[in-house]
Parts: structure tokens; sequence; C-alpha cells
């Protein structure tokens, strides 16, 4: 993205760095309305399609538009969309997943978490065996 910048004419780093914020703004402000969307129509699916259509018509706008402005919009809208598809995306399986493989699903994040303790625990034991 900075390349991307600086192919329309920008020559200040600092500024770069400045505008490379803008399309992760949208991206975050599309995390929080296609979430906030979605549990409000309590529809997946769609949310899920219009948020890959909506960054689809994002990346279309940035290719045609290459080193000019319109590129930075594009990229903004393309932003939108792939982090506004998280939400519907990760809420999609309890619609359908039931019974084993809703408890198989539910201990897999439990063995995450476990298996995060197991090793915080045996680094930090290792840790303290450095020390003495």
């Amino acid at each position: 993205m900075p390349q991307i910048i600086k192919s329309i004419g920008v020559t200040s780093n600092m500024t770069v760095g400045w505008l490379t914020m803008i399309p992760y703004i949208s991206g975050g402000i599309g995390l929080v309305v296609m979430g906030y969307l979605s549990d409000r129509m309590h529809e997946r699916r769609w949310n899920l399609l219009v948020a890959c259509a909506i960054s689809t018509i994002g990346l279309i706008i940035a290719g045609m538009t290459m080193g000019t402005w319109w590129a930075m919009v594009g990229l903004s809208v393309a932003t939108f969309g792939f982090y506004g598809s998280k939400g519907p995306f990760w809420a999609m399986p309890p619609m359908f997943l039931t019974g084993t493989a809703a408890r198989g699903l539910h201990r897999v994040d439990q063995f995450h978490r476990q298996s995060g303790r197991v090793l915080r625990s045996l680094v930090c034991r290792r840790g303290q065996g450095y020390h003495r």
C-alpha cells in the first residue's frame, strides 16, 4: 500500500504513513457496521455475500484506477468489505453445526485455550530455570 500511495505522487514518508491508515480505518468501520447489521437482521449468509461483493467492487476500482487517488478510494472500499465479512463469517458455524459437531467445535476452542495455558506454563518454568 505505501508503494501505491507513492505512485500517486506523495513524497513524504510521514504523509504516506498517515494515508496508509485510511483504508484500515475504513476496515474497522466495516467490521462494526457489517457485524451490527448481521446481528440486527439475524441473517449471516446474505450479509457475508454483500461484504464480499463490496470488497470485489473495491478491488476492481483500485485495479482500474491505479496511480490515481481513486485507487485509495477503491482500497478503502475493499478493506471495508474484507473486514466487514469477518463478523458474519465467524458467526455462521453455530447455524449449521448441531449436536456432536457443535460440541466438537466447542472442544476445539477449549483445546486451543488449554494448549496456550500449558505452553505459557512451560515457557515460564523454562525461563525460571535460566535464572537459577
